[in-house]
């Protein structure tokens, strides 16, 4: 606040906007995030909300977000770092049992991006559900985790850019292909990209060819399973893209 010296960021009156203190109480967070959410059908005026907290915390809110949810609250979650991939946070800040949690919740959307690429353009798509009557929440679990950015070899090409944002939407895309059949195709998620990318080049090295799938939302490629099987209205292109026969 305005009186504390060491204070980065200091707060100024303003006749625009509001600031809310929350407290350290993530039940807070997730239940104006589902008010805030729900102003599309109440009155008629959309807002874009959006949450951060630390991922494994996300269990301490867990009924207030789902009941928010139910409720028409339409907000992104953003929940770091992911995974047990040990940041600075330590130990006791890495998430286990959240992915399962994102993927059972009805109404919601859940990515993990690997890429910087690809969390702008999931957080673009998170946004577009959000507001309208046939939208919906979603989760993003980001890692603390850095990555090689090269790593994600993003395409220069438009159109091949294009097609590589729309399958990371989706849920998945091929990151490497092997040349001609690959033996075996490995898949990841996260943070654990670049694990699957040097598994491939140890893999090749003995041999063995190898695909690298980068997936980024388990849940999508479930529902285009799904439909697949007549059980879903999904679309299912992706799977066809990100493991083709």
């Amino acid at each position: 606040f305005a009186d504390d010296a060491e204070t980065i960021l200091h707060w100024r009156e303003n006749p625009t906007g509001q600031h809310v203190e929350l407290g350290i109480a993530e039940t807070n967070l997730v239940g104006l995030l589902g008010e805030l959410g729900a102003t599309w059908s109440r009155w008629g005026q959309p807002l874009l909300p959006i949450g951060i907290m630390y991922d494994p915390f996300v269990n301490r809110a867990l009924e207030p977000w789902q009941f928010g949810i139910y409720a028409g609250g339409q907000s992104l979650l953003v929940g770091t770092p992911s995974g047990v991939t040990l940041a600075p946070e330590g130990g006791a800040h890495q998430s286990i049992t959240t992915p399962s949690l994102g993927l059972e919740q009805p109404g919601c959307t859940t990515w993990e991006p690997a890429f910087a690429q690809d969390a702008e353009w999931c957080v673009l798509a998170a946004l577009s559900l959000l507001g309208r009557p046939d939208g919906g929440s979603a989760y993003l679990r980001l890692s603390t985790r850095p990555v090689d950015q090269s790593l994600a070899a993003v395409p220069a090409d438009p159109a091949a850019r294009e097609r590589r944002r729309r399958q990371a939407v989706a849920g998945a895309y091929g990151l490497r292909r092997a040349e001609g059949t690959p033996d075996v195709t490995l898949a990841a998620m996260g943070a654990m990209v670049p694990e699957a990318l040097a598994a491939a080049d140890r893999l090749a090295s003995l041999g063995v060819a190898a695909d690298v799938v980068c997936v980024t939302s388990p849940g999508l490629l479930f529902r285009a399973t799904q439909a697949r099987r007549g059980l879903d209205d999904a679309p299912q292109w992706v799977l066809d893209q990100a493991f083709p026969v």
